[in-house]
């Protein structure tokens, strides 16, 4: 059931809240899911974890017998920034007679399905759009199998390599881009015969570049309190 269908209804016009960066997200209790707004939807269902960006239509809490819960939803493949004027025309019911609000999850009584909603970061979505789809099994459900919290870490691992990484990375990069100069220039000593000072040549400016490279990532990495 996480990836359902829906009615027809008008479109309005809403704030945004913050997701922080790098935090851990956790659940939006259901209690504080304010009318207008954008969250992100999470449906849990047989090991599977479905998206969707959603708006709080109507949030009714009481009584307890007659909790009602609508929202008008997008999917993340077809959230963009014009969706907030020409998207969300479809909604959704929860309702106390098929589902138990549960502090911050509402559970399907007649299966194993649980929903959970996050706070929505319009800015971050979009800058990460492309990333997240890359993690879903299929776009057009917009289904993982990792969960919420766990997309989220991996896009910021993304965003924000460790420095070990980046000082990897550099030498990597360093290395690659000697390699080319390698095979450039004895391609042109070749030609020219000339091999024997081109060969010369490179070596002392290799031998000066990688000495100011290491250097530098020696300076880096003691800022950084790393030993070599």
């Amino acid at each position: 059931m996480g990836a359902r269908t829906g009615l027809k209804k008008e479109n309005y016009i809403l704030p945004i809240t913050y997701l922080q960066p790098r935090n851990v997200p956790i659940p939006v209790p259901i209690t504080e899911l304010k009318e207008g707004e954008l969250y992100f939807e999470v449906i849990s269902s047989n090991n599977e974890y479905y998206f969707y960006v959603i708006k709080i239509k109507k949030n009714k809490l009481e009584p307890e017998s007659e909790k009602l819960l609508v929202i008008s939803y997008s999917t993340l493949k077809n959230y963009n920034i014009f969706s907030e004027i020409i998207d969300f025309n479809t909604v959704w019911n929860y309702s106390s007679v098929k589902y138990d609000f549960i502090k911050m999850q509402i559970i399907d009584k007649s299966s194993s399905e649980k929903t959970f909603f996050y706070e929505f970061d319009k800015e971050w979505f979009l800058k990460n759009k492309q990333k997240i789809l890359s993690y879903m099994n299929s776009t057009y459900y917009s289904s993982s199998k990792k969960s919420f919290p766990r997309l989220v870490h991996h896009i910021e691992k993304l965003n924000n390599p460790s420095p070990k990484k980046i000082f990897f990375n550099n030498i990597i990069s360093t290395i690659v881009k000697y390699i080319s100069k390698t095979i450039k220039y004895i391609s042109t000593a070749k030609k020219f015969k000339q091999m024997e000072k081109v060969v010369l040549d490179f070596l002392v400016c290799a031998i000066i570049y990688i000495d100011k490279k290491i250097t530098n990532l020696n300076r880096f990495l003691t800022t950084l309190k790393i030993k070599i």
